[in-house]
């Protein structure tokens, strides 16, 4: 059997920017724990085979194990959005994968913006933790440039989480969404740089879901700044969870998504005189208008006293019960491949990409690389492009 001739230091690099341990990664290869101690210290090497096994485990190419040093690791902020139980999860392989591949797209998509001399510098203001958030909100819906009514007038909330991506994706901030990652593991992440700055969003979560932590990791961008986000935050003090500065993301979220003045000017609202009492009837209604969940309107209600603490909390536990359910009793939707690819990329990525193959400045490979599809689903991308940059209007212009 041949043996690998291969760095040892980058097998204990890739392992641990994995978050592996030593033993349990052993189980994956398989090999036993000593045999993989005997190899990171070099004592002895894999064969070609075993490589590709640690390749495979590691998420890496076989090339990388042949480097003179480990390539420089990109900087991981902590700025997640996790359900509370999860506070305080290790970051698990499979989020460290998805971080690694993101950043990856992130500088294909400045070398691919550089060799069509598109502009990369995005245009964000900068928000402080002692701005009025009801005035920043209505600062970046100005910046953002999409009125209420146009909200309003959405026919859905997938339609919603479209627009709001595309708007974000207009303003040069990538916007890619997770795969395979369970929502208790983490529900968003963003990297902010002045160059493409980018935000993951997590397909497994529900549409709505996926709105409010947009605009969470958009104000996060806005910040500056990264931590641990709780989307249900507890209205006590002295919560674990209860930072400073993941309630001024949740709050700009909620002010963004449902301006003040356009709430409380509701009927609904208004004709409401008991702030310890909201039907369910009434926060469908708001959910349905402003295309947000209801966990998002009686939170909104609570800031503003219109619904006090107690209304908050007896429904955040039924829409928390309502949803395990919904859960557990959800059938898979088969979805065809070329829009998993779409999703899981974002509009402005693979444009960029498909814009570049056009231009004949990269490969079929290339593409097929940078996409992570098969070719056969080439032609499907491409038209579905095309026909959404034909029938675009608005802020997609």
């Amino acid at each position: 059997m041949i043996s690998a001739n291969i760095n040892p230091d980058l097998l204990i690099w890739a392992r641990k920017a994995m978050g592996f341990e030593i033993e349990e990664t052993a189980k994956k290869i398989p090999v036993k724990t000593d045999v993989l101690e005997k190899w990171e210290s070099g004592e002895k090497k894999p064969t070609i085979n075993q490589l590709r096994k640690i390749a495979n485990v590691y998420k890496r190419s076989l090339a990388v194990f042949f480097l003179s040093k480990s390539p420089p690791v990109p900087k991981i902020s902590n700025d997640f959005r996790l359900l509370p139980e999860s506070i305080e999860k290790k970051l698990s392989p499979r989020i460290l994968t998805e971080i690694r591949l993101c950043n990856r797209k992130r500088e294909i998509a400045l070398e691919l913006a550089k060799m069509t001399d598109l502009k990369i510098e995005n245009e964000l203001s900068i928000a402080h933790l002692d701005d009025d958030i009801e005035k920043l909100a209505q600062r970046e819906r100005d910046f953002i440039n999409i009125d209420i009514q146009t909200q309003f007038n959405l026919k859905d909330v997938y339609t919603a989480l479209k627009l709001w991506k595309n708007v974000f994706e207009t303003k040069g901030i990538l916007v890619f969404q997770s795969t395979g990652i369970p929502v208790s593991d983490m529900r968003g992440y963003s990297y902010f740089d002045k160059e493409y700055p980018f935000i993951i969003i997590n397909s497994n979560d529900t549409p709505n879901a996926r709105i409010f932590s947009l605009f969470h990791e958009y104000c996060h961008l806005l910040l500056r700044n990264g931590g641990i986000c709780d989307m249900y935050e507890p209205m006590q003090k002295g919560n674990i969870y209860h930072s400073e500065l993941e309630i001024f993301c949740n709050r700009f979220a909620a002010a963004f998504l449902i301006p003040k003045n356009k709430l409380m000017d509701e009927s609904i609202v208004k004709a409401n005189s008991n702030p310890n009492k909201w039907s369910d009837d009434s926060i469908q209604k708001l959910s349905h208008k402003y295309k947000v969940s209801r966990e998002v309107i009686i939170r909104r209600l609570t800031t503003l006293n219109r619904a006090t603490i107690e209304c908050y909390r007896e429904k955040h536990t039924q829409y928390s019960e309502e949803a395990k359910r919904l859960e557990t009793s959800n059938k898979e939707i088969i979805v065809p491949q070329y829009r998993k690819a779409m999703s899981r990329n974002g509009e402005m990525y693979t444009s960029l990409v498909i814009e570049s193959f056009r231009e004949k400045k990269i490969n079929m490979s290339d593409v097929a690389d940078y996409l992570g599809i098969r070719l056969k689903h080439l032609p499907r991308i491409e038209s579905e492009i095309m026909n959404t940059k034909l029938s675009s209007s608005g802020p997609f212009d």
